[in-house]
């Protein structure tokens, strides 16, 4: 009988110290897990922040984009429009020498001494 009972006395310690050792490997887990936790939540900040960055960047070049895109679109829209105004006087001043069979007006020579 006293065989059973330090047999039982021992299995109770084994249990015992295997609950304790069960315990401090889960506490050491979940030490390691918050631990975890923590730096990602740290790096996930810092990539929101980043990525915040990022947004305000491409909102500002889009910005750009399309106010360089209407002044290109409007200069050229000018040229072509100054384009048109030289045409129409390089028609004018061709039906006005046509009617002129050897004398040229002034006008007409001085318009077209004109750098275009």
């Amino acid at each position: 009988m006293i065989a059973a009972t330090q047999v039982a006395s021992k299995a109770k310690w084994l249990v015992g110290a295997g609950l304790v050792v069960a315990v401090v490997i889960m506490w050491l887990v979940l030490k390691a897990s918050n631990a975890e936790n923590t730096n990602l939540s740290q790096q996930l900040k810092a990539e929101q922040e980043a990525n915040a960055v990022n947004q305000l960047t491409i909102s500002s070049l889009k910005h750009d984009q399309t106010y360089m895109n209407d002044l290109l679109v409007q200069r050229k829209r000018a040229e072509q429009q100054e384009k048109r105004k030289l045409h129409e006087q390089m028609e004018q001043l061709k039906k006005q020498m046509a009617n002129t069979e050897c004398h040229i007006p002034a006008d007409v020579t001085n318009s077209l001494r004109q750098p275009y």
